[in-house]
């Protein structure tokens, strides 16, 4: 699917005030994309919705023998890094008992959500049973073009 911008000339087809209008409405819209920080979507050249948001200011815990972990994850606004623009930002999280992310990884919704707390069986483990595993983050506007992942050191839960 490819939507772009018309050229106001050949879609007025001589209409002068179509044509104006059009031009205007083109301003207006290039005026929204830069304030929101968006564009117009071409998927054949996959072009961003919006950019990536800087890194949100994450603390990954465990107390070991407590069977859950707790994920707090504060806005890049919240700790002086920006987001000006106060657009919502979505979260992917992962956990795999891997350093590396190469095996049991467990996918969470994506979601604006900024504070989990997450059993151990949630993420593969037996509860009363001691587990080790790995967090990692990356944070979206929208949701389709991500920042770098920050990963957590190993945890005990």
């Amino acid at each position: 699917m490819r939507q772009t911008r018309i050229n106001p000339r050949d879609a007025a087809q001589g209409n002068f005030l179509l044509q104006k209008l059009l031009e205007a409405n083109g301003e207006r819209l290039n005026q929204l994309e830069l304030k929101v920080g968006a564009s117009s979507f071409d998927s054949e050249n996959k072009t961003p919705l919006a950019a990536t948001p800087k890194p949100a200011s994450i603390a990954f815990s465990a107390t070991s023998g407590s069977g859950r972990f707790v994920i707090r994850v504060t806005n890049p606004e919240y700790v002086g890094r920006g987001n000006t623009r106060k657009t919502p930002i979505l979260h992917h999280i992962q956990f795999s008992p891997s350093p590396t992310f190469s095996k049991g990884i467990v996918e969470f919704p994506i979601s604006t959500q900024t504070y989990y707390h997450v059993p151990v069986e949630d993420v593969g483990g037996t509860p009363g049973t001691p587990m080790e595993g790995y967090f990692r983050i990356r944070s979206s506007r929208d949701g389709q073009n991500f920042n770098n992942f920050q990963q957590s050191a190993k945890l005990t839960a």
